[in-house]
């Protein structure tokens, strides 16, 4: 079995692949004070939740966009199943990829919402031209929070409304449909800066 380690910036996501299913599937906060051993005390802790043995892991691939954590996990996997991961970077791997670009629909915006909500631009070429870089929708939630005390975290989703009854559904609707808006204002600039209208 294989584990895969997507190290975010807000969350590091683990899998368990068995040949190329997913079996188990685990998201965690991610925390850049982990030391390789605290690491090691959770991978083990999720895996014996789910009964697997430690010892059926023959190989792990990490990618990361956070340095400080990166190296402490490939320790955390290394002395938990005795195996070096495959760290993933555009150095590491670039000879894996065969990227076809009539693959892809030209032009298009691509839109990633995470811890920060990244938009690229692909032109009609099939050219990587720019992007957008935005705090994310959680960031943004925890911002708001830790500067305004009487307000609480709430569920992030569409609250159906555009006018909130309520301060819940109000943050709902600033937090979420702002974003949805933000990303849709970005998106008709970026056209009209092209010329032309993209897939998104």
């Amino acid at each position: 079995m294989l584990l895969v380690v997507d190290i975010g910036n807000t969350h590091t996501v683990l899998g368990i692949y068995d040949q190329d299913r997913l079996i188990h599937m685990w998201r965690l906060a991610t925390n850049v004070e982990y030391t390789s051993d605290e690491l090691r005390i959770k991978l083990r802790a999720l895996l014996s939740a789910e009964e697997i043995d430690a010892g059926v892991i023959k190989g792990a691939i990490l990618c990361s966009v956070v340095p400080a954590l990166t190296h402490n996990w490939e320790k955390a996997c290394e002395r938990s199943f005795g195996v070096a991961p495959q760290v993933v970077s555009a150095r590491s791997c670039a000879h894996l990829l065969n990227i076809d670009k009539t693959s892809f629909v030209a032009p298009v915006v691509v839109v990633d919402f995470g811890t920060a909500t990244n938009m690229e631009v692909i032109d009609k070429d099939g050219v990587f031209v720019g992007g957008v870089i935005a705090p994310g929708v959680e960031s943004s939630m925890r911002s708001l929070m830790s500067r305004a005390a009487l307000l609480r975290a709430v569920e992030l989703e569409d609250p159906g409304v555009a006018i909130g009854r309520d301060s819940s559904e109000a943050i709902q609707i600033g937090v979420v449909s702002g974003e949805a808006a933000r990303v849709d204002g970005l998106v008709e600039r970026i056209q009209a800066e092209l010329g032309y209208k993209t897939k998104v």
